[in-house]
Order: structure tokens, then sequence, then C-alpha cells
């Protein structure tokens, strides 16, 4: 997903989630949890993922997992963009 936005969109960087915001023990589902990804495309570094993982939610509501998730996974981007910045140039 995260690549397929850089694809899609010519840019360098793409973000991806997918989970559940809410437990559905109909689907074994106990803990809402969203895998994420990030996807870089600065031509200096290698492309592809720079990153991924699972974030999990706890007991928290529907709405504070899709806080928790935006905010740890663009956290994450911006940690990706502070370490790459000025390592050369952008897709052009």
């Amino acid at each position: 997903m995260a690549r397929g936005a850089c694809e899609l969109f010519n840019c360098d960087i793409g973000i991806g989630t997918t989970g559940y915001a809410e437990a559905a023990p109909e689907n074994l589902i106990n803990e809402p949890f969203a895998y994420f990804a990030i996807w870089g495309q600065r031509t200096v570094l290698k492309e592809g993922l720079t990153e991924s993982g699972i974030v999990y939610g706890g007991n928290a509501s529907r709405i504070e997992v899709q806080i928790l998730v935006s905010e740890y996974v663009l956290s994450k981007t911006l940690g990706w963009l502070e370490r790459t910045k000025g390592s050369g140039d952008h897709r052009k």
C-alpha cells in the first residue's frame, strides 16, 4: 500500500496502515491493532521500505486507537524525514 501510493502519486514517501480499530471477537481479534509501513523514495538511499511494524491499542476506544496509530506512524515518518534530510535530490 505504501509503495503503491508512491508509484500512483509519483511522490517521495508513502504510508500505509491496516488493522482493527476495535476488538472483533467474531474474527478472534481481542485487542485492536494496526500494521503500518513507510516507503521512502529518496534517490541517494536505497529505494524501499524504511520502516514497518505493528501498533497495539490495548483497551482504548475506536477513536483513541485511530489517533494512537496516526500519531505513532506520523512520528516514525517525521523521524525518517529528519534522518534523511539533505541526503540528496528527490525523485525528478
